[in-house]
């Protein structure tokens, strides 16, 4: 079978999700899976070996799982390590009868993408704002019209060339290709916002290992992205100083005793370098709390005043702090907002930890479906890979 794999490369664990259209051209996912990271620092490859090894071990589960060899992946990039820029491509319409075809639109975008560009950046993407068929503009969707000159208006996607190049050698010292890439806010977007929250306005928050990244997300695109240096490693950090215990033996008791508005009395035992010593979970949690509340209050503080009230529900995702116990109260209580944490929709990934892997794999099919792709290549005899390789081909 062929399956459009999703890699969602953290600081903290890499996770995996791979997909396909089935008979009634419907997502089903399958996986997900997870595995520890190494060698990324803030979503930044820092060391090629280690990251390398991090993917090949979450690779390996998911063809567990799929029982299946996987040979090409798409992954996710934050916001914040890109910029865009607005151009205008124009092209004659090809055909003798003068109907703009899918050919067409290609060579148009084609055109778009043609801008100078620093010799420190690559264009990764880009999306059409607008088409313009002999002057009438505001056009969404230009094919079967008929016109003699197609023009369009799109955002171009910039990145730094060293941080793609560290991804994409991450990605090939594994026998992988590397069939595109998708932004995070894209990913979430997809994945686990409503049609109503994607237009009247949504805080997406994401915690996770060593950072938080949100987005504030309305008329179904990002409006703005943001980066806190804070994440999950400073509340183990909070819990190894504050109890005089490790690293190691802080994070685990934060996953399994993690809770918030706890009142538990019970004493847990836990061992520092010297002796063993108990400590009350209602303390533990009041440690926990501290550093949720610090960023969230972070989170509302960085964003505009005016734009904070245009939002209208948070929704959280990522990594163990979104499955805490009573986040959701507390997150309105501070954030003064309706609060819910953001699960895909699939059944087998219910879970906010996946959200962006998943929605890198939605998003692919979804781009499939709409170039009227057929995933078994004995139907196409081209194949789904070969399809979107091509349609992406400019990017690599």
């Amino acid at each position: 079978m062929n399956f459009l794999v999703g890699l969602d490369i953290g600081s903290k664990k890499i996770k995996a999700s791979a997909g396909f259209l089935d008979a009634d051209g419907k997502i089903q996912i399958l996986g997900p899976t997870s595995s520890d990271s190494m060698g990324i620092k803030k979503g930044v490859v820092v060391d090629i070996e280690n990251a390398s090894k991090s993917i090949n071990i979450c690779i390996s589960q998911l063809e567990r799982i799929v029982d299946d060899d996987i040979s090409k992946v798409y992954i996710s990039i934050p916001d914040l390590e890109c910029e865009s820029v607005i151009n205008k491509g124009i092209v004659a319409i090809s055909s003798s009868s003068r109907e703009i075809n899918i050919s067409d639109v290609e060579r148009v975008k084609n055109a778009a993408k043609v801008i100078s560009v620093p010799y420190d950046k690559e264009v990764i993407g880009i999306t059409p704002i607008q088409y313009i068929v002999d002057g009438y503009d505001n056009i969404k969707d230009p094919i079967g019209m008929n016109g003699t000159r197609l023009e369009v208006e799109a955002e171009l996607v910039l990145t730094n060339s060293t941080v793609i190049n560290s991804l994409k050698k991450c990605i090939e010292n594994n026998g992988l290709e590397l069939l595109g890439l998708v932004l995070n806010s894209t990913s979430i977007i997809t994945a686990v916002l409503s049609n109503n929250e994607k237009k009247m306005g949504a805080l997406v928050i994401d915690i996770g290992g060593e950072k938080t990244n949100f987005y504030v997300i309305k008329d179904n695109k990002s409006i703005n992205s943001y980066m806190l240096s804070l994440g999950g490693i400073n509340i183990t950090n909070d819990i190894s100083i504050c109890c005089k215990i490790s690293y190691d033996e802080a994070e685990k008791i934060k996953i399994k005793y993690a809770s918030i508005y706890s009142a538990d009395e019970d004493e847990i035992k836990i061992k520092n370098s010297f002796e063993e010593q108990s400590i009350k979970i209602s303390y533990l949690n009041r440690i926990i709390e501290a550093r949720i509340e610090e960023i969230l209050k972070m989170v509302k503080e960085k964003i505009d005043s005016p734009l904070y009230q245009e939002i209208d529900s948070v929704i959280l995702i990522g990594g163990g702090i979104a499955t805490i116990k009573n986040i959701e109260e507390f997150s309105k209580n501070i954030l003064s907002k309706n609060v819910r944490i953001g699960i895909p929709k699939y059944t087998g990934s219910t879970s906010p930890i996946f959200a962006l892997s998943v929605g890198i794999v939605e998003d692919s099919l979804n781009t499939a479906k709409d170039y009227n792709i057929q995933i078994e290549e004995k139907v196409t005899g081209k194949g789904i890979f070969k399809r979107i390789k091509d349609i992406f081909s400019d990017f690599f």
